[in-house]
């Protein structure tokens, strides 16, 4: 019986606590609070103007409303509406790497790894207008801001090089 009274004294004790102190510790780690900035930017410096899509490789770029992906897996360059919605493709080759996009011409730049060239797509119609040959196996591409040169890097090279857009022919 006394070992009984004992555990009851000491449960009557050490729930409340337990409770109060899982209050406690419940108000500190509630979660962590949302990011903000209190005043003016450090230094009063302005935001940063957008970097145009051209300048950046990636699988995708916003198309007017919609998109163009690489399909990787399938080597189709996909053009998608805003929904979404696959609205035209054309084949490049599996495993294409990344493409530049030059909406003002509507021209994309798809680098085709497996075929050692840029495929010069035209946007509109989704058809292959032309195709830049490369060293060895292509990977990133970029246009300069004045979108007259096309930047090429390749992975098995290693190497940076630089094709005319209008000729494409190494420069």
């Amino acid at each position: 019986m006394r070992t009984r009274t004992l555990a009851l004294g000491v449960l009557a004790v050490a729930l409340p606590t337990s409770i109060a102190f899982g209050r406690v510790l419940g108000s500190r780690f509630r979660g962590a609070p949302a990011f903000e900035l209190a005043g003016r930017p450090v230094g009063g410096a302005k935001p940063a103007s957008a970097t145009p899509a051209h300048l950046t490789g990636s699988r995708i770029m916003a198309a007017g409303d919609g998109a163009l992906v690489i399909d990787a897996d399938s080597g189709a360059l996909v053009k998608t509406d805003k929904a979404g919605k696959n609205i035209g493709q054309v084949a490049i080759a599996r495993d294409a790497g990344l493409m530049t996009f030059d909406a003002a011409a509507g021209i994309a730049y798809v680098a085709d790894r497996k075929n050692d060239r840029i495929a010069v797509v035209k946007t509109d119609r989704m058809t292959i207008a032309s195709s830049i040959t490369t060293p060895a196996e292509p990977y990133g591409v970029a246009l300069t801001p004045d979108r007259k040169l096309l930047l090429v890097s390749t992975i098995a090279d290693r190497t940076l090089v630089t094709y005319g857009v209008a000729s494409g022919t190494e420069t």
